[in-house]
C-alpha cells in the first residue's frame, strides 16, 4: 500500500461554537472544502474531522455532504474523502447516520481509535467484497472473480461501484505475460 498525502480540516474550526446548525453554514463549509479539495495532489485523502462538533442540524450537513457528490466530478479523479468521528458523540453520529441514510449515501470512516467504518448501507455482496479488499491489500477482478465463485465481469462491477463510490482506490498494471491491462484495486489507508 501507498502512502497518501492526508489534508485534514476540522469542522468544528468553521463555526462560531463548533456546533453544525445552519444550512448556510453548510453551504460555506461545501466551499471551503471544495476548494481544499482542489488543492489536494491526486492519491491525496481530505479528512473531513467532525471529533470536536457537538451538535448538527441535518440541514446543515446535507450541504456539507454535497462535497461527496462534487468529489465524484472527473475533476477529482483520484482524490478521496473520509470522515473522522467521535462515536461517543452518540448525538451528533446518529444525526449523521440519519442525514446519509436519508440521501442513500455510503461514506467511509475512521472513528476515534482510527478504526475503519462506513456510514450508510451497502448491499451484503458489495461489504463483501470491500472487506476482502481491506484485508488483502490489493486485488483484481479475477482475484475477487475466484474468491466469490462468480464471473469476472460480475467481479469486475463489484469493484467499479466501490471504486466509483470512492471507498477503494485503483491503478493500472500491464499484465506481464499477455501485455494486457488490468486494474488493482487498493484500500484507502490512513497513516497517522
Amino acid at each position: 500500500m501507498e502512502d497518501r498525502i492526508v489534508r485534514n480540516v476540522e469542522l468544528s474550526s468553521l463555526s462560531k461554537d463548533g456546533n453544525l446548525l445552519q444550512r448556510e453554514l453548510g453551504e460555506r463549509t461545501f466551499l471551503v472544502l471544495k476548494r481544499e479539495l482542489r488543492k489536494l495532489p491526486k492519491g491525496g485523502i481530505l479528512l473531513l474531522d467532525f471529533r470536536q462538533v457537538k451538535y448538527a442540524t441535518s440541514s446543515c450537513l446535507v450541504e456539507i455532504l454535497k462535497i461527496f457528490d462534487e468529489a465524484k466530478n472527473a475533476d477529482y479523479e483520484g482524490k478521496y474523502l473520509l470522515l473522522r468521528l467521535d462515536r461517543k458523540n452518540e448525538d451528533f453520529v446518529d444525526c449523521l447516520n440519519l442525514t446519509v441514510k436519508e440521501r442513500g449515501m455510503v461514506l467511509p470512516a475512521i472513528d476515534e481509535k482510527g478504526e475503519w467504518t462506513l456510514i450508510g448501507e451497502l448491499s451484503l455482496a458489495l461489504r463483501e467484497t470491500l472487506e476482502l479488499v481491506r484485508r488483502k491489500g490489493e486485488v483484481t477482478s479475477n482475484q475477487i472473480g475466484s474468491r466469490f465463485n462468480i464471473p469476472i465481469s460480475a467481479a469486475s462491477n463489484r469493484l467499479k461501484e466501490l471504486y466509483q463510490l470512492k471507498l477503494i482506490s485503483r491503478r493500472e498494471e500491464s499484465i506481464p505475460i499477455s501485455g494486457g491491462w488490468q486494474f488493482v484495486y487498493t484500500p484507502l489507508p490512513i497513516k497517522e
